[in-house]
């Protein structure tokens, strides 16, 4: 699938989680011999635990070229309901022919 077409489905799927993806950071990197290309976003989230974890499970679901390269959570205080999430989602492209 197309990066945009990718982006949209992660996109629903934080909407699906009432998630804001308001920052991301995206970079785009090709080895010399490989034919695939990396396309490397990485999303600064805030919510509940177990909103992040189904937005991850959805998106990994819905976006068949995508993995999770790294996810770090953390805790102000023990009783905080939200946490900060720093999420790098990764879509493997195939060049069209």
């Amino acid at each position: 699938s197309s990066i945009p077409e990718s982006l949209k489905k992660i996109y629903k799927a934080a909407a699906s989680q009432r998630l804001n993806l308001d920052q991301a950071n995206y970079k785009s990197s090709r080895g010399g011999t490989e034919k695939m290309s990396r396309y490397q976003i990485t999303l600064p989230i805030r919510g509940r635990y177990s909103s992040i974890h189904k937005f991850l499970v959805k998106v990994l679901k819905d976006v068949p070229n995508a993995s999770l390269e790294q996810v770090l959570f953390e805790r102000k205080k023990i009783g905080d309901l939200f946490v900060n999430a720093s999420v790098v989602l990764v879509l493997h492209l195939v060049p069209e022919q």
